[in-house]
């Protein structure tokens, strides 16, 4: 996942409550976008803000199971849409600035279920075995 390389306390108390704030949202409104459609079954995985407060990333997922039709289109309907988020959050959070919002697909589940698909191929699970059992015999 991409962007901000170590968040502090406050960073990541303030990015806990707008994803709190945002899931609430994007589970209750109706978005006249057909990109949108389907808006109340994405999941915010994590909020990354800014060190300054004044920007944010929110990383989103389907539901387990699910499969937005083309993820690209739908981040990118959700960044037109992100000045209603952001003056939705302005209501609900108390900061001096409202931070920019800018939404971007999390694929670090898919990642790991890729991986997971690797290692449980036939022929890497014999080559393991295989490295294993090397290592067994040399003691290493």
């Amino acid at each position: 996942m991409s962007g901000y390389s170590t968040q502090n306390q406050r960073q990541l108390r303030v990015g806990e409550q707008i994803r709190h704030i945002l899931s609430a949202e994007l589970r209750d409104c109706f978005m006249s976008d057909p990109a949108l459609t389907g808006l109340n079954n994405v999941t915010i995985s994590e909020v990354r803000i800014s060190p300054d407060l004044k920007n944010a990333t929110i990383y989103i997922v389907p539901p387990p199971g699910e499969q937005i039709v083309d993820m690209d289109v739908f981040i990118k309907a959700l960044n037109r849409a992100s000045s209603y988020f952001r003056k939705h959050l302005s209501h609900e959070i108390t900061l001096r600035y409202t931070p920019r919002l800018s939404f971007a697909a999390d694929d670090t589940f898919f990642k790991a279920a890729h991986v997971y698909e690797l290692l449980a191929d036939e022929k890497v699970r014999h080559d393991v075995a295989k490295h294993d059992d090397e290592e067994t015999r040399t003691g290493t």
